[in-house]
């Protein structure tokens, strides 16, 4: 387990060097944490994070790997990335939503464009996603990464009743 922002580095890192195949889930569990869930290849990254103030947030998170066969169903036809767009196709986007034209095609095509690393961006203008919200994260995956989750759970609360005892009632 290591601090939430360190974890945040480690997979930026890993999608800088390699920004295909990502997937992100995010949601609130019932103890009204954030729970974020990133999937590359077999890795798994668990990410929970309690806000204390809208500037900041304290938060832990883990790695683990996927087992040989186990899978996180993909909920879109679009992986996670970082996606540059031209200024020109930002300004049509920008031009149908002002004036209620479907934006729907464009967007699709917007998410057709190969995720790019950051180093590799000039464009402007970033399109970045999907980020897929669920209502329960965890639920979507397997029973040993509920586990590690529940262990984050766990830790977050000693973390936050040991930094923010005054805190506390607003947790739970």
């Amino acid at each position: 387990m290591k601090a939430a922002d360190q974890v945040k580095k480690e997979i930026a890192r890993r999608y800088s060097a390699d920004p295909d195949g990502w997937q992100v889930l995010h949601g609130r569990n019932p103890g009204g944490s954030s729970d974020l869930i990133v999937v590359h290849g077999s890795n798994i990254w668990i990410i929970k994070e309690n806000a204390i103030n809208p500037y900041q947030s304290i938060g832990l998170g883990a790695k683990g790997r996927l087992e040989e066969g186990e899978e996180i169903k993909s909920f879109s036809p679009y992986p996670f990335g970082l996606r540059p767009l031209p200024s020109e196709q930002m300004q049509e986007l920008m031009l149908r939503l002002l004036s209620g034209k479907s934006t729907r095609k464009m967007m699709e095509e917007m998410m057709k464009i190969k995720p790019s690393s950051p180093r590799d961006i000039r464009s402007p203008v970033i399109l970045q996603g999907p980020v897929i919200y669920s209502q329960r994260p965890i639920e979507l995956i397997g029973e040993t990464h509920r586990e590690l989750s529940e262990k984050l759970d766990q830790e977050l609360e000693k973390l936050l009743y040991k930094k923010y005892p005054e805190r506390m009632g607003i947790y739970r």
